[in-house]
């Protein structure tokens, strides 16, 4: 027994649906693909010696794209409003800086040190200050 469905038209004022696009089996497998490069490329960083200055910038360049290839493929932001890419974006930027902002306070070396601090020296002549009880 075979049932069909007759399409009615719709009531003025509403528009068809429109179809949902999602990625296929393979594109999955593809970004999960590039994720796992990006990956090691990661861990391979950490033996690079030569990136010296450029390792932190560069691991911020591969946190972005992996960040954009989850949130664009496996969240499926790329087929969503374009508000929650802005939203999403916002919250990219400000880990991104809160990174920057951390590594370079831990490497922050100011003038002046609390053990580098030595009070002027006293004039010739002058009196001790008297204690106080």
């Amino acid at each position: 027994m075979t049932t069909e469905h007759a399409t009615q038209p719709l009531p003025p004022g509403y528009a068809a649906p429109v179809p949902e696009h999602h990625p296929s089996a393979k594109t999955y497998v593809i970004i999960g693909a590039i994720l796992l490069f990006i990956t090691v490329l990661e861990v391979a960083a950490l033996y690079m010696q030569f990136l010296g200055p450029f390792f932190v910038p560069a691991l911020l360049v591969l946190m972005a794209a992996k960040f954009v290839l989850v949130v664009g493929y496996y969240m499926h932001l790329k087929f969503d409003n374009r508000l929650l890419t802005y939203v999403f974006g916002w919250g990219l930027l400000i880990a991104a800086l809160l990174l920057v902002s951390f590594v370079w306070l831990a490497n922050y070396d100011p003038p002046l040190s609390a053990g580098q601090y030595t009070p002027p020296a006293a004039p010739a002549g002058a009196q001790p200050a008297p204690a106080q009880h």
